[in-house]
Order: C-alpha cells, then sequence, then structure tokens
C-alpha cells in the first residue's frame, strides 16, 4: 500500500518508492494477491544508509530460491532499472514462496551494489546486510543507545540478543570489554563486520539463543552489566531466571513490549533486582506503542 507524502518516512524512500512503482506498473509486474496466493512480487523493504541518504532495496517474490531466472523475469527486469536510479544503494532478491505472514523468506540473493550498508550508532561504525534486524526509527534509538551508555559504567558488559551490535558496539570503540550474544544468521553478519571494523577491541561473540548463552554471564564475572533488547515476547526463561537470580549487578532492559517487560520486571523484582530508573521512547509516532528502556540494579536487601 502506497502512503504518499508521509511526513515520518525519510525522503530518500519516498523517491524510491515512486521510481518502483511507474517502473513495476510499466513492466506489467504481477503484484502478489494474498487471498489467491497468486501473483509475483509480494513486498518491498527498504532501507536507508544514512550516511549517503541511500537506500537498499529488497524485492520479495513468490517463488522458491532455486527458480530459474526467466520465470521471475519482470521482477530481474524491474531490479535492473532500480539499480540505475541515483538513490538507490543496492539491489536484492529474497525468496518466499509459502503461505505465511513472515515477510522475509531465508533465501536473498545479491543483484547489485554493495553487500551492507553502514551506519554510526553510539560512536560505533555499524552493518546492516539485508536480513539483519534494524529499527524503524533509528534516530529515536540513538537517543535510547546514549541513555544506555549514560547508565553503564566500566564493568564489564554482555549483550542479549545485539543484533548487529548498536548498542554494544559503542562501547567496544571505548575499549570496554563487551561479549555479545545473537541468533539471527543476517544479524550475526552485521556484528562480525562491526567488530572487524574495531581493531584492538576486547569483544567475543556467543551465538545462539540467549536461554542458551547464559554462561556468558559467567565468563564476563559478578560485576556484569547486561543489556537486553528481546523481541516482543521478552526475555528467554533461562535467561530471565538468572537475571532474577542476581546474575547481574545492573540491567538495562530496552522493551519493544509493555506487557511482556511487566511480566518479566514482575519477576526480576521479586527475585535480586530493583527498579531505578524508567523511561519512555516514541520509536512509532502518533501511535500507542512506547519503546521503554528500564535500569534495574542488584538489591543489597535481598
Amino acid at each position: 500500500m502506497h502512503i504518499p507524502d508521509c511526513p515520518l518516512h525519510h525522503p530518500a524512500i519516498e523517491s524510491v518508492i515512486r521510481d518502483l512503482l511507474e517502473i513495476a506498473a510499466r513492466l506489467r509486474v504481477p503484484p502478489y494477491r494474498e487471498a489467491q496466493h497468486t501473483g509475483l512480487l509480494r513486498t518491498v523493504q527498504l532501507a536507508v544508509e544514512r550516511p549517503t541518504g541511500r537506500v537498499q532495496v529488497v524485492l520479495v517474490v513468490r517463488a522458491e530460491a532455486s527458480v530459474p531466472l526467466a520465470e521471475i523475469a519482470p521482477v530481474v527486469e524491474l531490479c535492473a532499472e532500480l539499480a540505475e536510479q541515483h538513490l538507490v544503494h543496492s539491489v536484492w532478491l529474497n525468496f518466499q514462496p509459502d503461505r505465511s505472514n513472515t515477510l522475509l523468506g531465508p533465501v536473498f540473493r545479491h543483484v547489485v551494489g554493495p553487500e551492507t550498508f553502514e551506519d554510526l550508532c553510539g560512536g560505533a561504525r555499524v552493518f546492516y546486510p539485508p536480513g539483519a534486524f534494524g529499527q524503524a526509527n533509528p534516530t529515536e534509538h540513538d537517543r535510547a543507545v546514549a541513555d544506555i551508555h549514560a547508565r553503564v559504567g566500566s564493568e564489564p558488559v554482555v549483550e542479549f540478543y545485539a543484533g548487529v551490535g548498536t548498542i554494544g558496539l559503542g562501547l567496544a570503540a571505548k575499549g570496554q570489554r563487551v561479549v555479545f550474544n545473537e541468533v539471527a544468521p543476517g544479524s550475526l553478519q552485521g556484528l562480525e563486520l562491526g567488530l572487524a571494523a574495531l581493531p584492538g577491541h576486547q569483544a567475543t561473540v556467543w551465538p545462539g539463543p540467549a536461554g542458551a548463552a547464559v554462561a556468558a554471564l559467567d565468563e564476563a564475572g559478578a560485576d556484569v552489566a547486561v543489556i537486553v533488547d528481546p523481541p516482543r515476547k521478552g526475555l528467554d526463561a533461562a535467561l530471565l531466571a538468572a537475571l532474577a537470580g542476581g546474575a547481574a549487578a545492573r540491567l538495562l532492559y530496552l522493551s519493544c513490549g509493555l506487557d511482556s517487560l511487566e511480566r518479566d520486571a514482575a519477576r526480576l523484582l521479586d527475585g535480586q533486582m530493583r527498579l531505578v530508573g524508567l523511561r519512555g521512547y516514541p520509536y512509532f509516532p502518533f501511535t500507542e506503542h512506547v519503546e521503554t528502556l528500564a535500569h534495574f540494579e542488584r538489591s543489597s536487601n535481598k
């Protein structure tokens, strides 16, 4: 659904959308129809590289990754014409053949342009392959990251659900010891690129689910600060149990799900943590959704 002249969209996205719609209509690219599960072009992912203002474009097609390009020829032509637009950073194909509300399939095919786009967050370079998680409002996320950095001392840090490292890479850039945990392949790829851009860093990566990486807390020591930015469902059970048991001296919890934050906070407060700070960030302006940063510390009374 086109939303022309949206005041919250980056102007580069508006420009690329106009070009894409014009080219797709001219080439008669069959649009996806969900009820019938027909058509070719399912959806489009657009992400802006803020330093350059150029747009990474992912075209999601209703096809298997093994499909001969001749069978998706209209989309291939669309890729070729988009690549010539001056604001386009790179073009990718993603394959999602299933009836599913999961927008992206597991396979990406690079068509043209750089394989990642680069941003700056928290004082460090961060890198986004097309399959990596990125915040829809990076400007507001910058504010939250600055707040988190101001609340972390000089102690070792473990960051769970780290994504491409938008929070922890800035701490590692200052020479702080950071242990990162992330499970998604695209985000892990971006995180490794971010660490490669930090010569002499004191950071390590524990790939896999957060609940299976709880031992990273032991590696960091008793006075560790923990940063978490979990999905909407909240913390993995094993990690929540460890944190409620006092495994961290400080916990910075950035939440996109208020219900799960309330549930997890009740468990933490029943355990060995106390709440010392709470702040909201309007990542999605003019909606009821607020991203919440909760600051917990280990209680000396429990």
